[in-house]
Parts: C-alpha cells; structure tokens; sequence
C-alpha cells in the first residue's frame, strides 16, 4: 500500500533523520504510536515541558513514563507529616511550590522546615 504525504510534510520528516529512508521513519514513527486510538484525546509533552514538570516535581530525576508522572504528583499531593496527611488548599500547595522555587529546593524540604519550625513554636517553652 503507499499513501501520499505532503511534500513540505516528508521534507520535515526527512530533515530529522537525513540518513534514513523517508519510507523507514514513517512506517518506524506509525509502528511506534500504533496503539493508541484516534478518536482518543492524547497529550504529548515536549522535552523542555517535560524538564518544566521535573522541575515543579521537585527531586524526581528524569520522568519518562505516564505511570512515574503519576507516582510524582501523588506524592505531592498526600503530604504527610508524622504520619498525619495535611490537607492542604490548592492555594497552599502553590505558595509550597512557589517558595521551594524561589529558594531552590523541593517541596518536601519546604515542608519539613516548617514542620521543625512549627514543633519549636509549639513546644516553646515546654
């Protein structure tokens, strides 16, 4: 069977890969995305959006499938301290975020540096 793609579309194609065959990287980049359907919403990430969602993660090292993605923003999201999950707002977990950005660090270290200084407050003068 042949199918006809646009010239500028095979040019594109072609230009990633100019060692190869045009009908070798088509037939190899269709085998790879055979499985998913058509009619499905699919979301792709590019690798500078992908570095963006290991940076928000925190120390997650490098996320190269769906299932760690998930595994990543769960942890994020049951926060524990002690054992005692903090429900915290979505307003929380940003303000969370945004300092551990702002200084550097994870979210997780954020967190454990108010959990010390919040046993200090509390246990002051005990």
């Amino acid at each position: 069977m042949r199918v006809l793609i646009p010239d500028d579309l095979a040019a594109e194609y072609q230009s990633q890969r100019p060692n190869a065959a045009l009908d070798d990287i088509i037939t190899k980049t269709l085998t790879r995305f055979r499985s998913i359907v058509l009619a499905d919403r699919v979301l792709f990430i590019l690798p500078e959006d992908r570095q963006a969602v290991e940076r928000a993660l925190g120390d997650v090292g490098s996320v190269t499938t769906a299932a760690e993605l998930i595994t990543s923003i769960e942890r994020i999201r049951r926060i524990a301290l002690g054992g005692i999950e903090i429900p915290f707002t979505d307003a929380q977990r940003r303000a969370i975020q945004q300092r551990a950005e702002k200084e550097r660090t994870t979210p997780e270290a954020v967190l454990q540096y108010i959990a010390k200084e919040s046993v200090g407050l509390m246990l002051e003068g005990v």
